[in-house]
């Protein structure tokens, strides 16, 4: 009887290894399957970064099935990951240019299947000049609340710049990218909240600021007093 049960328990494990280890195995592309491939922003300064997303559709248009492989590859700079699985028909990537300008040819390839293409132009001429950043509202009353903070980055000709990576500190309250890294998009753009408390003492100045390398820029947001102080 134990050998018995001793069998049963191992064949049970054997089933749930296979099981949840097929669940986990990249999947090979299907057969008629097609990839489209894209760049967020599609110039970058050097040092800049692009999201690179790949969309995949089956044979019939319905979204590639979750669990295939997708590989990529930069000819410039870096691209991280290497792989990724489909999720809800799409895979996604970061593209990390180098300091040389040039154009870096973004490779992207299921397992199985043929291998899409896309470029990312590293310019010199978008290298961050300016940062502005605008706060909605400007001003808040002492109960506190939320601040929409705009994030624009311009070259030195004035046009935005994309692909820019900054960090957005402040001296009250918190943000919601936490210290985390955001990234311009091809508006030259991010967006930040502003978390801010009860001010219960004087006037006071808060002031978000955000930066790339020596490049910054700031904004303040006023929050009155607490009528009872």
């Amino acid at each position: 009887m134990r050998k018995y049960v001793l069998f049963v328990l191992a064949l049970l494990l054997i089933l749930i290894f296979l099981f949840f280890g097929c669940e986990k195995s990249p999947l090979p592309v299907p057969e008629g399957s097609t990839l489209i491939i894209r760049a967020n922003p599609a110039v970058v300064p050097p040092s800049g970064v692009s999201e690179i997303t790949v969309f995949g559709t089956e044979k019939n248009g319905t979204p590639l099935r979750d669990g295939v492989e997708i590989f990529f590859g930069a000819t410039m700079g870096k691209i991280e990951p290497q792989n990724a699985l489909i999720k809800d028909g799409e895979a996604k990537a970061t593209f990390y240019a180098g300091t040389i300008p040039g154009v870096a040819v973004i490779k992207a390839m299921a397992r199985g299947g043929n291998e899409v293409t896309i470029e990312v132009e590293i310019s010199s001429y978008y290298l961050p000049s300016k940062i502005v950043l605008t706060a909605s509202p400007a001003n808040i009353s002492w109960q506190g609340g939320s601040v929409k903070i705009t994030v624009t980055v311009f070259n030195e000709d004035g046009y935005p710049v994309g692909g820019v990576p900054l960090t957005l500190t402040t001296n009250y309250g918190s943000l919601a990218s936490r210290g985390n890294l955001k990234t311009t998009n091809s508006n030259g753009q991010v967006i930040d909240t502003l978390n801010v408390g009860q001010n219960n003492g004087e006037e006071r100045e808060i002031i978000v600021t955000a930066t790339n390398g020596a490049l910054s820029g700031s904004c303040v947001i006023k929050q009155e007093t607490n009528p009872g102080y």
